[in-house]
């Protein structure tokens, strides 16, 4: 009996130190503004919204799809001239899953922009897209960043539906360490006898 409430009682544990570490995906959409293109930030100014602090190298703006005829998800987006820098508002790392990219003007030639990854534990991955009046899903694995920013030459991305985590969020490395820390007690104690099973 004692045996079988310890068993219990870790598999909780697990459960528990599982369920802490992880945090509630959130996604910034762009719809708490008016629906018309609304200048948000200068050059070098940020914006927040949803969470997180977008700084652009040149304008960045909100528009709506019936007032711009670029990539739309039939929402409101974000246009960011030249790129942006998106952190977390207040600061600290974030872990981005998944963002909508495409290029603001419908009809014009594919853009190239350059998608860098700034780790939260050092180093970064830095990788060139091609964005079309269409938009594109791009997901990433779940890894801690200081910043993801959109950099171009002069050609402007609408952003839309980001989904991201606060936090760094539990890494796969301490969910299998609970793991093995859990079915390790379970296994010594299957190996020992129970007291109470010995006195009856």
């Amino acid at each position: 009996m004692l045996q079988a409430h310890l068993r219990v009682a870790l598999l909780a544990t697990a459960v528990s130190l599982c369920a802490a570490g992880t945090a509630r995906a959130a996604m910034v959409t762009f719809e708490d503004y008016a629906p018309r293109t609304a200048l948000v930030a200068a050059p070098g100014q940020s914006f927040s919204a949803g969470g997180l602090s977008f700084t652009g190298k040149d304008y960045q703006y909100l528009t709506a799809p019936n007032i711009r005829r670029g990539t739309s998800n039939g929402t409101e987006v974000l246009v960011a001239a030249s790129g942006t820098s998106i952190t977390k508002s207040g600061g600290g790392p974030f872990v981005l899953h998944s963002i909508d990219l495409g290029q603001s003007y419908r009809g014009a030639a594919p853009a190239e922009v350059t998608l860098t990854r700034n780790f939260a534990g050092g180093g970064s991955v830095t990788e060139v897209v091609s964005l079309s009046d269409s938009f594109r899903i791009f997901t990433f694995d779940p890894v801690p960043l200081n910043s993801f920013e959109i950099g171009s030459n002069g050609a402007a991305a609408a952003i839309d539906n980001i989904v991201y985590t606060q936090g760094s969020g539990p890494t796969s490395l301490v969910v299998w360490a609970t793991i093995i820390v859990v079915f390790a007690g379970i296994w010594m104690l299957r190996a020992r006898p129970d007291p109470a099973a010995a006195t009856t």
